[in-house]
């Protein structure tokens, strides 16, 4: 068989949100390329399908080593997860439903066709063709002609689109009293911005019932002070009534140069592996509660102990102590999010805060000002009013 190198990747704007992906084919010298963007869709679902098409556009079998930066991928297939998966109905080792069946019964049966090795690239590096893939699919979202991710939209597919399908919120009467729990670092403070977003969800979602844990300079893993799981260590800071828990986390983690993990680990000191054992406490503990995760906000400032390099434009490019940027942390934290069924609010992406305007919606290029925070409020409370009950 012939040989063929493949670069693929997705990209979501929002988690469910419109999504899009990339490929790049590098075949006897010559590169070709490849995208599409869907309406409303999943990071990793968009992450699989660009798997999919690449190797249902060959058109004879090919040895194929195929690149991509989705763990969710490389982790199912080379570890056998997926083929565990099948075996015990589409159950996984969480005793749960698999998410996004309809492809992985599609992809199955290409691997059989092709010899495929998937091998793992770190996101947003120095690979120029997972770059130019990346490129692609967030380019493809932006597409004014995006398709319909029709098996996703279907209620009877596998995705965590059933679980979120029947949660939309109708009007503020129907948050009246509601009991809102928030977990999470100085951003989700009232030390900032006139007072934060708290007061505009009590506002806007007409209910005085907000408990607020966020502490300054903390993040997940527990190598920090103060954190995520030394938190609900407290039975005090867990509210088994709770109507809806917002987390927000990462950007500390990365400051702190905190270990990555991946979207299986257990590892507490890893940033993946506390969140892990984080949401598995709070969906045990508040079973009735509406989860959304959210991820960091533009941030203009290097790692701790890095402060003499400066960043090579933001956070979010800008490498930590241990090679990881802060959209690590982020794909990171879609990955978690899918794989445990919780809507996810894409706010670096939603909230539009870069470079250019930093300066009107950041105090100190790192936390909003009251005008960023009324911006983040109310792509909060419309994530709220269209994906929570």
């Amino acid at each position: 068989m012939k040989n063929i190198d493949i670069y693929t990747d997705g990209a979501c704007s929002g988690n469910p949100g419109a999504g899009g992906y990339g490929i790049v084919f590098l075949y006897d010298g010559k590169q070709k390329e490849f995208s599409k963007g869907y309406k409303l869709t999943t990071n990793n679902r968009m992450e699989t399908m660009a798997v999919i098409n690449a190797l249902k556009m060959l058109k004879e079998p090919f040895n194929v080593n195929l690149y991509t930066d989705s763990s969710y991928v490389v982790n199912a297939i080379e570890k056998g997860w997926v083929y565990n998966w099948k075996k015990n109905g589409w159950i996984n080792s969480s005793k749960k439903p698999t998410p996004n069946v309809d492809l992985w019964e599609e992809l199955l049966p290409l691997l059989e066709i092709h010899n495929v090795k998937f091998i793992w690239v770190k996101g947003h590096a120095d690979n120029k063709y997972n770059n130019r893939c990346d490129e692609l699919a967030t380019s493809a979202i932006r597409n004014s002609n995006l398709l319909e991710d029709t098996n996703y939209l279907n209620k009877d597919n596998n995705t965590i689109n059933e679980s979120i399908s029947n949660n939309k919120i109708k009007n503020n009467n129907t948050n009246k009293g509601k009991k809102i729990v928030i977990y999470g670092d100085s951003i989700s403070t009232k030390n900032y911005g006139c007072g934060g977003y708290e007061h505009i969800l009590s506002e806007k979602l007409n209910t005085t019932n907000v408990y607020n844990y966020a502490i300054c300079g903390t993040g997940v893993s527990s190598n920090q002070q103060d954190n995520f799981i030394h938190i609900l260590s407290n039975e005090k800071n867990i509210h088994s009534d709770a109507d809806l828990i917002i987390v927000w986390y990462g950007t500390n983690d990365w400051y702190w140069s905190n270990h990555l993990g991946n979207v299986n680990d257990n590892d507490l000191y890893t940033f993946g592996g506390a969140l892990n054992k984080c949401l598995e406490i709070l969906q045990d503990k508040c079973k009735k509660a509406n989860i959304i995760l959210l991820t960091p906000i533009f941030r203009n400032q290097p790692p701790f102990e890095m402060e003499n390099n400066k960043p090579t434009n933001y956070a979010y490019k800008t490498k930590n102590k241990l090679g990881y940027t802060l959209k690590d942390y982020k794909n990171l934290l879609f990955e978690i999010a899918e794989n445990k069924y919780i809507p996810i609010l894409d706010m670096h992406t939603l909230s539009q805060i870069n470079n250019f305007n930093s300066s009107i919606y950041l105090e100190d290029e790192i936390h909003p000002s009251k005008l960023g925070y009324e911006k983040i409020g109310n792509i909060i409370v419309n994530f709220i009013n269209n994906y929570c009950n």
